[in-house]
């Protein structure tokens, strides 16, 4: 919508403002520019009295360009919910760089750019764990709006009767949504992707304008899947690899492009699934790169080139042992939080 405004109104001064109801409203502005870059238009810096954190889960600073918790704190922080102590003491809680002070846990994600200035990531409360890894659904939807045929897009989580849950796009647009599996493959880590891509001709809104999540149309209809054509694997490594998969997942057959965590994977059996390659291939090979490289093909390819001394750092050939089948490893969810130790970082307006 910016980049739209801006090309239309190119002389004409768009401002981002950001703020809540429990910090006076606005309390950060940002003048939007082409030269913001990224998908999303930051939501800028504070206003003068006002402290802005994004800090990760252990109340230290978010390292720049990471995602973590935006906190309010300064002036315009309310005192707290009328009557309500319980949700008063939930949300408002007290500044670590203030004695005595108390900052407001907004829900909201973030991450502070190179420049200093604060863009917003979405809500934490649209978090969604699938496979063992933990995803952000505003992330997709950020990369996904940068498709120049997409002019609105929603991520959510849809779930069979057994719980096992998947990401589906709802896309608006002049694109092909069979399209942006592969716009997406290459964007995102695979466990990212969404599954499969919904066209719409207009997102549902409630009344307030936002997306009505519950009226969204079930997509076994209308969707079209992110997976490539199957293909069979081929010889060797490929089969071989395919052949793990099997004895891991209940689907069959498995193709050399078949997603590990699309077939059912979790992160117990890819901690087993590093572990048998390794095993059968005498190799080490980190369990990340399960995460990173999730198909049959793929994890052949980083194979081989392990095998032929070519492979990316922190892979390589071994003659020792490896850890007992069944064993796990630390980061077993593939997911890090990029805690620092030390003060919590902060912005706050000249």
């Amino acid at each position: 919508m910016a980049r739209r405004w801006l090309r239309r109104y190119p002389a004409t001064a768009l401002v981002n403002a950001y703020g809540l109801t429990e910090c006076s409203d606005d309390v950060a502005h940002h003048r939007v520019s082409t030269a913001d870059g990224g998908a999303n238009a930051p939501i800028g810096r504070p206003l003068p009295g006002v402290r802005m954190y994004v800090l990760d889960d252990a109340m230290a600073a978010a390292p720049t360009g990471v995602t973590g918790l935006l906190y309010l704190a300064g002036a315009g922080v309310s005192r707290g919910y009328l009557d309500d102590p319980a949700q008063t003491a939930r949300w408002f809680v007290p500044d670590p760089n203030a004695a005595g002070e108390r900052m407001y846990a907004t829900g909201d994600l973030a991450l502070r750019r190179p420049d200093g200035t604060v863009e917003y990531r979405g809500r934490r409360d649209r978090q969604v764990k699938i496979h063992g890894v933990r995803i952000e659904p505003a992330e997709v939807e950020s990369v996904l709006a940068t498709h120049p045929g997409v002019r609105d897009a929603v991520v959510t989580v849809r779930r069979a009767e057994s719980g096992a849950g998947r990401l589906v796009a709802y896309v608006v647009g002049e694109v092909d949504p069979s399209a942006l599996g592969e716009f997406a493959r290459a964007r995102l880590p695979a466990a990212f992707v969404p599954a499969a891509f919904v066209a719409l001709p207009a997102l549902p809104r409630n009344a307030n304008g936002k997306v009505d999540h519950g009226t969204l149309p079930a997509p076994e209809s209308t969707a079209v899947p992110a997976a490539m054509p199957f293909a069979p694997p081929s010889a060797g490594t490929e089969q071989t690899i395919a052949d793990i998969y099997a004895r891991l997942l209940p689907a069959a057959p498995i193709g050399a492009h078949d997603n590990f965590f699309a077939l059912g994977g979790d992160s117990l059996s890819a901690t087993l699934l590093a572990f048998r390659i390794r095993a059968a291939f005498d190799i080490d090979l980190p369990l990340h790169e399960v995460y990173d490289r999730p198909t049959v093909a793929e994890l052949a390819r980083l194979v081989e080139t392990i095998l032929d001394g070519t492979a990316p750092d922190g892979g390589s050939a071994t003659n020792g042992g490896s850890a007992p089948d069944g064993g796990t490893a630390d980061g077993a969810d593939g997911v890090g939080n990029g805690a620092t130790a030390g003060r919590a970082g902060e912005a706050s307006a000249p």
